[in-house]
């Protein structure tokens, strides 16, 4: 069985057709178009006129024939104004619809995704749009970002650097920007340096002593060579459909634009459960691989070539700082900053019938900072409970289980079972 349909044809210019029944995906948005009369549009109106062809002879076989512009019967463009007529009036008692109908799905040979995005309207009707073309975008930016399998090339290889000190920060940029100085500089390490693009072309590690914290500082060579990204779509149903469930109200997804996107990835059969108000690219980075977004400061490198107008410009970016590493500019500034964003939390070690020791603190992520995680770090076990000094204590000391959260510079006191 066929249906007719029809862009309006002044909309987007998709004209009065049949479609297959089995390409037409139902959405649910409701508009009464009851006021078409299309009982004229049967099989025979678009039935096609066969035409014989003439044959040529012999001295006409290798000259071209030019042949006529085939234009359409006045009858049927004024088919197509009628229905259009009847078709707008009704698409414009739903809000967006107009523009949703007349905004492009695919893509033109040539065209950017994101310029694509940046053209269409933010709204409700739209949301399935700007779905699929995040889908795309975030496929092609995982196909440039990381190479082939096929070839010669291959996938390249990865850095495997043992983990040492407390915590760690990558200098990620392009080539020549001056990380490995940066190195050089903060950890003493010795990092090739030159003028020409490429010289650090491995993962140099360097060590950073600060407030009693050892931070690794891992220098990464230009992204432009060797950049990668994870990815990975976990297992596939092989067959019931896209089944969405959910735990909470949802704004931002629906079950079309979810299917959008899945499809897109080639997906046809997944259980998708939402369990808070996600969004298109929190999908999108779920298809793509176990994705872990991490904090970072946009150091913004030789500011002694620039002017104090220009540096001005710079200082209303957001997570910024300038610095000069060849010239020592505002170093002390930029390790502060990277405190700041790790968010470490120091404990100092009281021994029993000792005095704290301030010089070497147990390092505690803000996130796992409980008396419990501070004993794994010790290697301490049998707590029976503890005693602490500082601002997380209501009293001094304040006798607390394992459950309890420490701040910054707590001096801590273990009591073992007996």
């Amino acid at each position: 069985m066929y249906l007719v349909s029809s862009g309006p044809f002044k909309i987007n210019g998709v004209p009065l057709r049949r479609v297959n029944q089995s390409y037409v995906i139902a959405t649910s948005t409701k508009v009464d178009v009851s006021a078409c009369n299309v009982e004229k549009f049967d099989d025979k109106y678009f039935s096609k006129e066969v035409q014989k062809k003439k044959k040529k002879g012999e001295g006409e076989f290798f000259e071209s024939e030019k042949e006529e512009k085939k234009t359409l019967p006045q009858d049927k463009k004024d088919d197509q104004k009628t229905v259009d007529s009847a078709l707008i009036k009704a698409i414009e008692s739903v809000p967006d619809l107009k523009f949703y109908l007349g905004a492009r799905f695919s893509l033109k040979q040539g065209q950017k995704p994101h310029e694509l995005m940046a053209r269409t309207q933010k709204n409700k009707a739209t949301a399935h749009h700007l779905g699929l073309l995040k889908a795309k975008l975030a496929k092609l930016r995982r196909e440039l970002l990381t190479p082939s399998s096929k070839g010669a090339g291959g996938a390249g290889e990865g850095f495997d650097v043992t983990k040492s000190g407390d915590s760690r920060v990558g200098l990620v940029g392009f080539p020549s920007v001056g990380k490995s100085t940066l190195l050089n500089k903060l950890t003493g390490t010795f990092s090739e340096v030159a003028s020409y693009e490429f010289t650090t072309l491995t993962c140099i590690p360097g060590v950073i002593t600060y407030r009693g914290a050892k931070i690794q500082l891992l220098d990464l060579p230009g992204i432009i060579e060797g950049a990668k990204d994870g990815k990975g779509r976990g297992r596939q149903k092989d067959k019931g459909g896209i089944n969405l469930t959910s735990t909470v109200t949802n704004t931002h997804l629906d079950l079309d634009t979810v299917k959008a996107i899945c499809s897109e990835y080639k997906i046809h059969n997944a259980d998708i459960t939402l369990r808070y108000d996600a969004t298109a690219d929190d999908l999108i980075d779920v298809i793509e691989g176990s994705r872990v977004y991490m904090p970072c400061i946009y150091v913004v490198n030789k500011i002694d070539q620039i002017t104090l107008e220009e540096l001005e410009i710079l200082d209303k970016l957001p997570h910024y700082c300038p610095i000069s590493a060849h010239l020592e500019w505002n170093l002390d500034g930029l390790l502060e900053k990277i405190w700041e964003y790790l968010n470490l939390t120091r404990i100092y070690t009281k021994p029993k019938g000792m005095n704290p020791d301030y010089e070497d603190p147990v390092i505690l992520s803000s996130k796992r900072r409980t008396v419990e995680d501070f004993c794994n770090r010790i290697h301490k076990d049998m707590l029976k409970h503890a005693l602490v000094w500082g601002s997380s204590a209501k009293h001094k000391p304040q006798r607390v289980g394992k459950e309890h959260e420490l701040e910054d510079e707590d001096v801590v006191q273990i009591i073992k079972k007996v």
